[in-house]
């Protein structure tokens, strides 16, 4: 549009500055074997609009997902260690109680012997003070013996004074007459009251030693007892006080307890929602390069059990012990989540394995694959591969990880470099200039393996190359397509 355009003097500036950035645009493409065919395309300005527009809404919307996905990797960091920090408080607690009940246990068996010690010692002093009765019974019946001993001992003396007053008296009258002699009977009878009062005295030496050895006794039973009594009611105040103070502390870390389990539940609700968005993301990104793998023809599956077996993999099983992962939705998001992400990495790995670059830098088809019109003889033929038009020369380049199996001239190929890539799959690369490779080496993707040329059956400068799975032909056109999406 121009500037003079009378149609301009009715927009505003700002109208008159986007026409001006979004002018409309032709594009001309040159096609055709000859080159002469033009085609010619369009571009509006409602067109670039809508494209600009676009592109800053898809930029502004990765920014945007960074910036969440780097704010609730803070976040989950930050619940993480709140979480951690109330398990050790939570497993702190546990050791205390613990220790307070093993604490309050033992001095409750100390109590329970205690009193036992206590109600032994109760009955022993009981049984103790029931013999120290019996024995003052048997003494005050020992001290009524003996006072008749001596009441009976008196009236004998009185008896015998009489006796020595008569028997005088008899004597001075001198009679003969014989009569019995109480003299004799009444010594017998004192030497009887005198025998049993050396046994009542005995017996009350033996009484009376025996009631000074349960009085010492009694006394010190008495002291144990208030002893451990007093010992036991100390050692009750202490369990109460220690229990009491548990109590509050048990109250003061359940109410803890309690705010760290509503922390780590908004933590595991933030958290499955994190896990599913990026499940999400996971099963997207596997849908896609299944996709894309798929349109190759390739058993995929079949693929990834030779890849892990090329690989290697092994270890001790060690079971994962998930702290935070209670809920059991979020034990199901997260396996599901591991499982994308395993599927994911899979076919991530088998994309760096299979041949889905393109072996040339600038290039052009000249000839695809199937069956064509042979360039020679012009009959109908099938063309195992892709011809591809390059400058003479052009670094050839091999399209996936392998190792060189043949390199040299082989029959129409010309100059051939055949690479094997494991699982079945190799690349050959014919007509060839130059061979840069040797059999044996080992390649990485974009390494050289020659120089584009003419050799063998060709009918001008160019690369024949083929992919071929179990040594059968298979289209590198569907490898090369793959490779535009998931490389």
């Amino acid at each position: 549009m121009s500037a003079f355009d009378p149609l301009t003097r009715e927009l505003s500036p700002f109208q008159r500055a986007i026409q001006r950035v979004f002018a409309k645009r032709q594009i001309v493409i040159r096609g055709g074997s000859d080159g002469h065919h033009l085609r010619e395309v369009t571009l509006g300005s409602r067109l670039q609009m809508t494209l600009a527009i676009g592109v800053v809404l898809l930029v502004a919307w990765g920014l945007f997902t960074t910036a969440m996905l780097g704010a609730n990797g803070i976040i989950l960091a930050a619940k993480e260690h709140q979480v951690r920090e109330a398990e050790n408080a939570y497993r702190a607690l546990l050791t205390q109680v613990t220790a307070y009940r093993d604490r309050v246990a033992t001095v409750a068996r100390d109590l329970e012997q205690n009193h036992g010690v206590t109600i032994a010692l109760m009955e022993e002093k009981a049984e103790l003070d029931h013999r120290l009765e019996s024995l003052l019974s048997e003494l005050e019946q020992s001290e009524e013996a003996r006072q008749r001993i001596e009441d009976a001992r008196a009236r004998l003396h009185g008896k015998l004074e009489r006796l020595k007053t008569e028997v005088k008296v008899a004597a001075e009258r001198g009679g003969d007459e014989a009569s019995p002699d109480p003299v004799a009977e009444l010594r017998d009878e004192v030497g009887d009251v005198a025998a049993r009062g050396e046994a009542a005295a005995r017996e009350r030496a033996r009484l009376a030693k025996e009631l000074d050895y349960l009085e010492q006794e009694m006394v010190q039973v008495a002291e144990t007892g208030a002893m451990d009594i007093d010992t036991i009611d100390l050692e009750l105040r202490k369990v109460v006080l220690q229990r009491d103070l548990a109590y509050s502390e048990r109250d003061s870390l359940a109410h803890r307890v309690a705010e760290l389990e509503t922390t780590l539940g908004e933590m595991e609700r933030v958290q499955l929602a994190v896990f599913e968005r990026f499940a999400d993301l996971a099963e997207e990104q596997v849908a896609e390069i299944e996709e894309h793998l798929a349109a190759t023809g390739l058993d995929l599956d079949e693929l990834l059990d030779k890849a892990r077996a090329r690989v290697g993999v092994g270890g001790p099983f060690v079971p994962a012990q998930s702290v935070l992962a209670r809920d059991e939705r979020l034990k199901h998001s997260v396996a599901t989540l591991n499982d994308r992400i395993d599927r994911w990495e899979s076919l991530s790995g088998l994309t760096g394995w299979l041949p889905l670059a393109v072996p040339l830098d600038e290039y052009f088809i000249t000839s695809g694959f199937g069956l064509r019109t042979d360039p020679m003889n012009g009959r109908k033929a099938m063309h195992e591969g892709l011809d591809f038009g390059a400058p003479l020369k052009a670094k050839i380049k091999v399209t996936a990880p392998g190792v060189v199996t043949f390199a040299g001239w082989k029959g129409n190929y010309g100059r051939l470099v055949e690479v094997d890539h494991g699982m079945g799959l190799k690349t050959r690369y014919g007509h060839m200039s130059s061979i840069a490779v040797k059999v044996g080496q080992k390649l990485e993707r974009g390494a050289v393996v020659g120089r584009l040329g003419n050799s063998g059956r060709s009918t001008g400068p160019h690369l024949h190359y083929e992919v071929r799975q179990d040594d059968q032909p298979v289209n590198p056109m569907k490898f090369i397509r793959a490779g535009k999406h998931v490389l």
